[in-house]
């Protein structure tokens, strides 16, 4: 069959489905209604005349509303199912807005119940009957070669492209999450080989050489459908009374770009998972326990970590926490491997901080890029005696509280301990502090420790420190494994969050699982997109569990220059008030104290000039980094007395204050011009930001649709909120 030929009948057979609801319910209703406009107007420009009542045609039998709808239909759920493949089975339930906004992953995992696998089956039957539908309308369509319907008729060929490559592209979800959510059962297993759940089938290098050729499919049919957008003139649709269907096809085009690099980068990964899955060889992933408590560049301090190991698709021996103090130091801190401190994080040096003289595992995530701490991970790791790993995955608290808010209270049987995501971080740092407090040179007796001692420990494979940590994984992965399947979409939900949060970072060694990170951005790079950009970076330097504490707030002005410039005036301030823990009384009697240590850095384009730093001992800038500040300050809790010294004294606020100057912020393109603002999220941290951008003299903002901005009397933009994922912002300039 020709290509001409299945523009005018379905290409393949239409299934049974009477058993299921309208695909227009199904889908929802498209963004915006369609007006069909004067009574016989649409018809008229087709030169359509009525059929004989005898044989009435399909587009006869349908009312000029029904048959406009499903013109709107095709292109709706079309760029949907265009999505689909983008995302692994979009089903087009997100709405149009987020239509080509978000990766296939992204917007999957979102849908939570969508990720079940009867459902990915129904909705590509949803999408069968959608192809047979507009196939059926096709063939009818009358006057076709009429130059008032060749839009029309461009528009339904792209419906049909982008509805069959989602019958393509739906394949691969269908047979790949019942696999992945097969490894969950092995996230509790014993030391041996996890054993698959019947539901699971076997994942085979040959499968996935099937899934890789459909993937590759579903994008050639998009790009045809993409090559039939190119000729649906807008004008047409407006004067067909279609208009309505004109903004999204301008998002379309729009996108166009990102959806061509997400195809590309889905085909990679799709090709990457006999690698990545260890179907050629046992795979490898180091996994880190980051405590954002005692915040870190990429998260938090690494206290935990675990080998994971993939073999054949199924997960081996489980996964173990184990105290990462055992790793870097197996006797005891004199121990330690002395590798010394990098230049670059000099800042670090013993002289400075006064914690280590070396940097090992532990240490290995002192640089807010991800890939590049992840790296350093890896390459520490084989030097203190762990496999080669082939990626890194590192979580903080907060993905655990989201999980224990889906499976609520956990009981940890060995402490005999009730964990929810309310009393999660207070939990673990007790059995911490309680371990030191209760320490042969300080309160052994005392009546607490009696939780320690009674404690069953003895399986753990870890630290006593570290026991109530690795009981508490060990219990959390194992409810994590036996969740019911209408709860593991649910989890790839919290999965996805977290994943835009940074409460969960990623790293992969294959570039081409690294390549659909980057195009996704979860790869935790430091950004450097055009225009303008900030990125703060706390670490505490300390050892204290003080950042769940400590409130932060950025407020920055940005004044823009005639000349195209960008002046920062911010304001950092750092509040550290008494909050309630259930080891407070015992955390100064451990050997704890109630001080903050912090070093700041404001990373910015390497463009930007310093014009002002006050309330702080600069550091000088890491030479990889461009950082308008580089800083060190105290904090002390509120309740606790000042402390001084002969330069300064310490207190529990601290308020910093900087200014820069970046050139040619604003851009000019396609006659707009324009100045992009990108606020980047540290790992770990939820602070509050107040941003205001000034115009130039002369000259007034406007907002994009859906902008987190707002404009005040004064022609300001403004946002004030806390900090939950990256901000991009974006102002449009005009006199």
């Amino acid at each position: 069959m020709s290509s001409n030929d299945r523009r005018s009948v379905p290409t393949r057979p239409v299934p049974d489905n009477s058993h299921l609801p309208p695909v227009s319910g199904f889908y929802g209703p498209p963004s915006a209604p369609i007006r069909p406009g004067r009574p016989g107007e649409w018809e008229r420009a087709a030169g359509w005349k009525p059929p004989r009542p005898a044989r009435p045609s399909l587009a006869g039998r349908l009312p000029r509303g029904v048959l406009l709808a499903l013109v709107a239909l095709s292109l709706i759920l079309g760029f949907a199912s265009a999505t689909a493949i983008t995302r692994l089975a979009d089903l087009g339930l997100a709405t149009t807005d987020a239509g080509l906004q978000l990766a296939y992953l992204k917007s999957e995992v979102s849908g939570g119940s969508i990720l079940q696998t009867d459902r990915l089956v129904s909705t590509k039957a949803h999408l069968q009957q959608l192809d047979s539908d507009l196939a059926r309308i096709q063939a009818e369509l009358p006057n076709t070669a009429s130059p008032d319907m060749r839009s029309v008729v461009h528009l339904l060929r792209m419906g049909r492209d982008f509805t069959q490559a989602g019958i393509e592209g739906i394949d691969v979800p269908i047979a790949l999450l019942p696999a992945l959510k097969g490894m969950l059962s092995g996230l509790g297993g014993s030391s041996g080989a996890s054993t698959p759940t019947a539901a699971a089938p076997p994942l085979t290098t040959a499968q996935i050489d099937v899934l890789a050729a459909k993937t590759d499919r579903a994008a050639a049919l998009v790009e045809r459908g993409l090559a039939e957008r190119a000729q649906v003139h807008d004008a047409d649709l407006q004067r067909l009374h279609l208009g309505a269907l004109v903004p999204t096809l301008q998002k379309l085009d729009a996108q166009t770009p990102k959806l061509r690099a997400y195809l590309a980068d889905a085909s990679g990964a799709v090709r990457a998972l006999p690698d990545l899955l260890g179907l050629s060889a046992p795979a490898h992933y180091l996994l880190f326990g980051m405590d954002s408590d005692e915040l870190r560049p990429t998260g938090g301090f690494y206290g935990n970590y675990a080998v994971v190991t993939l073999a054949g698709a199924h997960l081996q021996g489980g996964v173990h926490l184990r105290d990462i103090y055992e790793l870097d130091c197996p006797t005891g801190l004199d121990s330690c491997s002395n590798n010394g401190i990098p230049n670059k994080f000099a800042w670090f040096d013993f002289q400075h901080v006064h914690l280590t003289d070396s940097i090992n595992l532990r240490d290995s995530n002192l640089d807010p890029d991800v890939p590049t701490s992840a790296q350093s991970s890896e390459q520490y790791a084989v030097q203190e005696g762990l496999p080669q790993a082939s990626g890194v995955f590192a979580f903080t608290p907060a993905l655990m509280e989201r999980i224990l808010t889906l499976t609520g209270p956990i009981r940890v049987d060995a402490f005999n301990r009730t964990v929810t995501a309310d009393n999660l971080r207070d939990t673990i740092h007790y059995f911490h502090i309680l371990n030191a407090f209760c320490a042969s040179d300080n309160h052994p007796n005392d009546p607490r420790c009696a939780e320690l001692k009674g404690a069953n420990t003895s399986n753990l494979n870890t630290s006593d420190r570290k026991a109530f940590d690795a009981a508490l994984g060990a219990t959390l992965f194992h409810t994590i494994g036996a969740l019911p399947a209408s709860d593991q979409g649910k989890l790839f939900r919290t999965v996805l969050e977290a994943l835009q949060t940074k409460d969960l970072v990623l790293y992969f060694n294959d570039q081409r699982l690294e390549t659909l990170l980057t195009t996704l951005t979860f790869d935790g790079a430091v950004q450097t997109p055009p225009g303008d950009s900030l990125f703060l970076v706390d670490t505490n330097v300390g050892a204290s569990y003080v950042n769940g504490d400590v409130r932060e707030r950025a407020q920055d002005v940005v004044t823009l220059g005639a000349d195209g410039s960008a002046t920062h005036d911010l304001t950092l301030t750092y509040d550290y008030p008494v909050v309630p823990h259930t080891w407070n009384d015992i955390y100064l009697p451990s050997g704890g104290n109630w001080r903050y240590h912090d070093f700041v850095r404001a990373l910015v384009p390497t463009s930007a000039s310093t014009n002002a730093i006050n309330g702080c001992d600069p550091f000088p800038a890491a030479q990889e980094q461009s950082a308008v500040l580089s800083c060190y300050f105290f904090l002390t809790r509120a309740d606790t007395p000042r402390y001084c010294d002969a330069d300064s004294c310490q207190s529990a606020t601290l308020t910093l204050h900087i200014q820069w100057t970046v050139p040619s912020a604003v851009t000019s393109a396609n006659g707009a011009t324009q100045y992009p603002l990108f606020i980047q999220k540290q790992p770990g941290t939820t602070n509050a930001w107040d941003i205001t951008i000034v115009p130039p003299n002369g000259a007034a903002l406007a907002l994009p649709d859906g902008s987190p901005l707002t404009l005040d009397g004064n022609g300001h933009a403004h946002y004030s909120s806390v900090l939950t994922r990256d901000l991009p912002l974006l102002v449009t300039l005009y006199s």
